[in-house]
Order: structure tokens, then sequence, then C-alpha cells
């Protein structure tokens, strides 16, 4: 009996992991694969799935949107998208027609004209580029990053960083919890000695609510005054 009863909860939790799978995964590929893992990996799969395969993230971004305070208001976009019909640009080739409407659709922003775009390869390049954008800003700096080393050109993120907050520069990291404990002390704890807004993505690994320990924050992204962006590359 007890062989019974421990093979029906296991039947019960790889059909009830299964269903999530296929209604809740958006790329079919991915569960098919965990299906697969599910059913040919008996008890475990299941637990597999609960901790590596259920995005809690996502649903928990929506919950926090909701405080959230909304600088794209629904008239301003409206009222840029409506100026933009005449200026914005028409790409001829078809895939840059298909690269203007994926970045209209994503970010309810048109691709405008005025813009320019240049290339960085690896740090040697970008590193410099990046730094003296933040020893320029004004107003406003927005860095998110993976890992941030606080050693190395780290160190010289940091530096920067402290000087645009004693200009008084309003400056905001954003730090995946894993990426930020690269170094010792960790270069959260710095840079919030200086009095600059740190903040960790996913901080708990296994907290409370047990989220995926393989969702992290892999976007690097830095934002000086609104005006000169930073994507992709290598993290400082």
């Amino acid at each position: 009996m007890p062989e019974l009863a421990l093979s029906v909860v296991v039947f019960v939790a790889a059909v009830v992991a299964s269903g999530h799978a296929v209604i809740y995964k958006r790329e079919p590929r991915a569960a098919a694969l965990w299906i697969v893992v599910i059913w040919l990996v008996p008890a475990a799969g299941p637990v597999l799935y609960v901790l590596l395969g259920v995005n809690r993230v996502r649903r928990q971004a929506v919950a926090m949107r909701g405080d959230m305070v909304h600088h794209r208001t629904i008239p301003y976009v409206m009222s840029v998208n409506s100026a933009a019909q005449e200026t914005s640009v028409t790409p001829e080739p078809e895939q840059f027609r298909l690269f203007a409407r994926l970045v209209e659709q994503v970010s309810s922003r048109p691709l405008l004209p005025g813009n320019s775009l240049v290339p960085l390869v690896n740090g040697a390049e970008a590193y410099p580029a990046m730094l003296e954008a933040i020893e320029s800003a004004t107003e406003s700096i927005g860095l998110a990053t993976y890992i941030f080393d606080g050693a190395g050109a780290g160190e010289r993120f940091v530096e920067a960083l402290v000087r645009s907050k004693e200009r008084g520069v309003e400056s905001r990291v954003l730090i995946d919890a894993v990426g930020a404990n690269y170094s010792w002390p960790p270069v959260s704890r710095r840079l919030r000695g200086h009095g600059i807004d740190v903040a960790l993505f996913n901080p708990r690994i296994v907290p409370q609510w047990l989220p995926a320990v393989n969702l992290r924050n892999h976007r690097k992204i830095l934002v000086v005054d609104g005006k000169i962006g930073f994507t992709g590359g290598s993290p400082p």
C-alpha cells in the first residue's frame, strides 16, 4: 500500500507539472523538453520543474507594476505616436521594416530619425565611452547589469558613479543578486555607502516564494541623462 500511494502521488505530481508546462510555457520546445524531463525522471522531474521551470519572477513583476509610478502616460504616448506619424522612419529593406514594427510594439514608441548607433567592440571600446558618459552626466544615470565586479574595470565605474553622486546627479543601479557578489565587499554595499540608490534583482535564492534560481537579470543597460544609451556587451 505505501508503494501504491507513493506511485499515485508521483503520477499526480507529473500530471500537474506537465499541465502547467503546457499552459504557461511560451516556447513549445521548452514545454516539450520539460514534459520529457518530468516523465523520464520519476519524482525528481516535477521537483526540478518547480525549482527551475516555473517563472515566478514574471508574476512578481506584474504585481509590482501595480504600485509603480508610470512615467509613460497613455496621453503622452498617444501624442508622441500621433506627432511621429509624419516623421517616423520607414526603412526600405523588409528586415528593417519588421524591426521598426517590433520596436514600436515593444516600447510603444515609433522609430524616429535623429538618432545614431555606434558599435563598440568589447570592453576596450565600450568601457571608456561608458565612463565618459557617466562623467559628463548632469541629471540622471541608470545602470543595470548582471555582473558588477568592484575590482578591475568595475572599480573605475564605482569611482565614476561616486563622483556623479557628489555632483548631484541622480544615479540608480540595478544588479543581479548573483552577479553582485563577484567581489568582496559586495559592490552594492560600497555604492550604498556613498548614497547611491542600488537595488538587487531577485535577491533571495531560496525565498519564501521560491523563485526559479536560473531566472537571472542578464540585461546590460546604461542610460545617461535620458539621451545616451549603452546596451549589450560584457559587464563592468
